[in-house]
């Protein structure tokens, strides 16, 4: 498994990726969005560069005879505040992906700490970060008027 830079322009048409992985996302798990963005608003939000660093997860299926054959299964980001942002596929999920992702990329971007920001009703990804070390900071409210 591998990070590729979603910026780096090495990923022909990463936005299909992203866009893949952002349909299949569950409803709980959804912070910065209550509604599904149009393809337009996702393609602006990824040309945006918003983060500090965002990567796909590449994967290594096997070896043929013309070559090797892999697979985008998922991406992760940090922000310039040190939060990190996670997705796998469901069908690459529980597979040791996820936790491979994170240290790549803490070994990239070394910090003297990490947060991770988590959906109150998403208690996978909540369990997740628990197993990576990560500790419960803080509960945040929204009111919408």
């Amino acid at each position: 498994m591998k990070l590729v830079s979603v910026y780096d322009g090495v990923v022909p048409r990463p936005e299909n990726v992203l866009w893949d992985l952002l349909l299949e996302r569950p409803p709980e798990a959804n912070i910065s969005h209550k509604v599904m963005p149009t393809w337009q608003q996702h393609l602006a939000f990824i040309e945006s560069k918003p983060y500090e660093a965002w990567y796909l997860i590449e994967l290594l299926l096997g070896i043929t005879e013309i070559g090797y054959t892999y697979r985008f299964i998922g991406a992760i980001y940090l922000t310039k505040q040190d939060d990190i942002g996670l997705a796998i596929s469901e069908a690459w999920q529980h597979q040791g992906h996820g936790t491979a992702a994170v240290q790549q990329l803490k070994t990239l971007h070394p910090r003297p700490r990490y947060f991770a920001n988590v959906a109150p009703a998403n208690l996978a990804s909540q369990q997740f970060w628990l197993k990576q070390g990560f500790k419960p900071l803080q509960v945040t409210y929204e009111l919408n008027n």
